[in-house]
């Protein structure tokens, strides 16, 4: 039997050549900048606001039907350059009557995408989206 060489992680992480891969994509005549992925301490920051701001601090209990908006509003801001009306029912009207995030998450990393969904949803404690969910 041949010796198996094994090929250390820095020489396989040079292989991989992972690095920040940004996309230019046009929505309505706006040019709008799309990280493919961002990087573990993004996206575990990114996972932390999502669950924020399901939160209600006046009740003191997590809102399972803000999930799928909040993950939107996170990957939004976490993996383009635009910024999100602070108004919620503005906001709501943009990442779902729009093309919008659909486009969005066309030019983003699908695996990334569903550790941020899991990820959030385990931790507010709801069922995980499958793939029929809108994220």
């Amino acid at each position: 039997m041949k010796k198996v060489i094994p090929i250390d992680a820095e020489r396989v992480m040079s292989a991989a050549n992972i690095s920040e891969r940004h996309k230019s994509i046009i929505w309505n005549c706006l040019r709008i900048t799309v990280c493919e992925f961002i990087s573990f301490d993004e996206m575990i920051s990114l996972i932390g606001r999502a669950v924020d701001s399901c939160y209600d601090n006046v009740n003191n209990v997590y809102h399972a039907e803000l999930i799928d908006l909040s993950i939107r509003s996170a990957v939004v801001q976490g993996y383009t350059n635009i910024e999100l009306p602070s108004d919620i029912s503005d906001r709501f009207a943009l990442l779902y009557y729009t093309t919008l995030f659909d486009l969005i998450k066309s030019a983003i990393s699908t695996s990334q995408l569903t550790y941020i969904t899991r990820a959030v949803s385990m931790l507010i404690g709801a069922p995980f989206m499958d793939e029929h969910a809108t994220v």
